[in-house]
């Protein structure tokens, strides 16, 4: 056990991808913001190396007695450094942790991450009557409930969603104050109804207990269906051998209040396009593992409006980018909270993009002077073995059978099925599946991970949530807001179930084969059957340097050196998007291009052939 002052951010494989990220960020977060120091901050916190898991496994899926004596130990040095007591009943704000996995490789929402360890009634009561905000402590509460049945006790979140179906609830950060005791109550009898093998029934008031049973739950998640199903998905297969660290974090809370709190996703730039622009998604009054999670029942807010609400938030945010970037090299994948308008970084990882966003995005970041070319030649190179299917050019003989929002590029083909459940058993027999969602807010994460599920669109659904994170890792076509081109609602609710429409156009083609595509963003239907690409084929006539390499020496470049190679290729980069949108066109035949503009094309693609 460490904590974050103390350990070494080169030790990924006993810290974790993402313990060690934090690490690096808060051992540097005062260097590299030293004008803002009141303004960004992350969050303190010890980490539980890959170590603890081996000692967790060997000793039969518990935590052996010193271990637990150690943890406590850490937690009071934490206690010391941030001013705050765990299990403070004062009526004070005590120390609240979140607990989190994280494995040396990265795999989005695989693993268990637990908020707000460290409340119980008496807490709740002494905070109330202290005159703390009474949404604020109970919101807080009911999270925490929430969040110990589902990763503790393995309780679905579709049990806690038809709670709030039940209780009429609105949206996520608006419930009325005076439900939410209700709510309490409702989720205390949900896990009291659904006792684990392993745990004491229900939420655990003794709060060491709490914080132990957490660390465990986390600790099993490794093993869990999601986690194995993601670990598989993986070229090369993480071993299952290589276990996972903790992470325990004190928390900040953006579920504050309406104004001056908010929790949110920001990539640094488009994943499926790579353009300079950031892509933020939050939320006021909320906490950020429901925009993650893609389990959020509330209109998120984009970028545009944090910059019109929260100005001084958005600009920090755009500092946090010119420097992160520059210090990673490569665009970032952020999670962050906002407390009292304090921006907290909550974690820092690689964007997952597309091909084509890697590409142009990475030769931006040469332009921008924030990375070289040879490193940028490198993770080029590495998502050039990202396999990525695309619709063949000359394909055109289909029907379209509904529109959506494309988070990825790539296409693919499969069965289509209604439900995570239908889809997994048809992919678990062998079939290439495209699922449609059947429940909002979330069902299983492991369709995503499946290698059978080629690709998900559902009627809601965010950009930044796991899901479409592992969705554009994978290349797997990913639609979100879909509807059906006749304007019929695809899922419709009987007696608070969700079925498919059967007056829309799409409920004829369940169990049949169609394609999604996300460059036109689009579920269509062919009785073609050779409609597929590698667009890796595509990839090579500009990004395969080794070929590059052959061909040169074949035509006279071979006295050039490898810098002098990536520097011409990169000049060719500059010119490639105008030759493929003129090829294009001529491959239609349009008769409007300009001569002089064919013919300066031309010289400036001479100037590149030897003589």
């Amino acid at each position: 056990m460490v904590p974050f002052a103390h350990a070494d951010p080169a030790q990924v494989g006993k810290l974790g991808a993402k313990g060690a990220k934090l690490v690096e960020d808060f051992q540097h977060v005062r260097e590299v913001f030293s004008d803002l120091q009141d303004g960004i901050a992350v969050p303190d916190g010890f980490i539980l190396t890959t170590d603890i898991w081996r000692q967790y496994h060997e000793n039969g899926d518990r935590l052996p007695a010193e271990v637990v004596t150690h943890i406590l130990e850490e937690l009071q040095a934490l206690e010391e450094r941030t001013g705050r007591r765990f299990g403070d009943v004062s009526g004070r704000v005590p120390l609240v942790v979140a607990v989190r996995g994280g494995a040396p490789v990265s795999l989005p929402g695989a693993i268990g991450t637990v908020l707000n360890v460290g409340l119980n009634d008496d807490i709740v009561d002494k905070m109330l009557a202290a005159g703390e905000d009474r949404r604020f402590v109970l919101s807080t509460y009911v999270n925490a409930i929430r969040i110990y049945g589902e990763v503790v006790l393995d309780i679905p979140y579709q049990y806690f969603y038809e709670v709030i179906q039940k209780l009429g609830l609105g949206e996520e950060g608006s419930y009325p104050v005076e439900k939410l005791n209700d709510l309490i109550v409702a989720y205390r009898s949900l896990l009291d109804a659904n006792p684990h093998p392993r745990f004491h029934g229900g939420f655990e008031m003794d709060l060491p207990r709490q914080l132990t049973n957490v660390i465990e739950g986390v600790l099993a998640s490794w093993m869990a269906p999601t986690a194995m199903e993601a670990r598989r998905s993986r070229q090369p297969k993480v071993p299952d051998d290589m276990g996972t660290a903790i992470i325990v974090q004190s928390m900040v809370f953006g579920n504050r209040d309406e104004y001056n709190s908010l929790s949110g996703v920001f990539f640094t730039r488009n994943q499926r396009t790579g353009a300079n622009e950031p892509v933020i998604e939050w939320a006021p009054r909320i906490q950020c593992d429901k925009i993650v999670s893609g389990k959020i029942r509330k209109q998120l807010r984009q970028a545009a409006d944090l910059e019109n609400g929260f100005p001084d938030i958005y600009q920090r945010l755009l500092l946090a980018k010119e420097r992160f970037e520059a210090r990673a090299k490569r665009p970032l994948d952020m999670e962050f909270t906002v407390e009292h308008r304090k921006l907290y970084i909550l974690q820092r990882r690689p964007l997952r993009m597309t091909f084509n966003a890697t590409v142009r995005s990475m030769w931006d970041l040469v332009d921008e002077g924030k990375t070289n070319i040879q490193i940028a030649s490198l993770i080029i190179n590495t998502a050039l073995e990202q396999p990525e299917k695309v619709l063949r050019d000359a394909f055109t003989d289909y029907q379209v059978l509904a529109r959506g929002e494309p988070i990825t590029d790539s296409a693919d083909t499969g069965i289509l099925a209604f439900g995570t459940e239908d889809a997994l058993d048809l992919a678990r027999e062998g079939h290439d599946v495209i699922l449609l969602r059947r429940r909002p807010y979330g069902e299983t994460d492991v369709a995503v991970n499946h290698p059978r599920i080629r690709g998900i669109i559902r009627c809601d659904g965010n950009t930044t949530g796991h899901e479409a994170v592992s969705a554009v890792a994978y290349s797997k076509p990913y639609l979100i807001n879909v509807r059906s081109v006749d304007d019929e609602p695809l899922i419709i609710w009987t007696d608070e179930d969700p079925r498919l429409n059967p007056a829309s156009q799409l409920a004829g083609f369940v169990g049949k084969s169609v394609f999604v595509d996300g460059e036109r963003g689009i579920l269509g239907f062919t009785e073609a059957t050779d409609i597929l690409e590698d667009r890796k084929f595509r990839k090579k006539q500009y990004v395969d340097w080794e070929y590059l390499w052959e061909q040169f020496s074949v035509i006279g470049y071979e006295s050039l050196e490898y810098r002098e190679l990536l520097d011409l290729h990169y000049q060719w980069e500059l010119e490639l998007e105008h030759y493929q949108q003129l090829e294009k066109q001529l491959r239609k035949e349009e008769p409007h291009i300009p001569r002089d503009q064919l013919i300066t094309a031309m010289a400036t693609y001479l100037t590149y052939v030897p003589r």
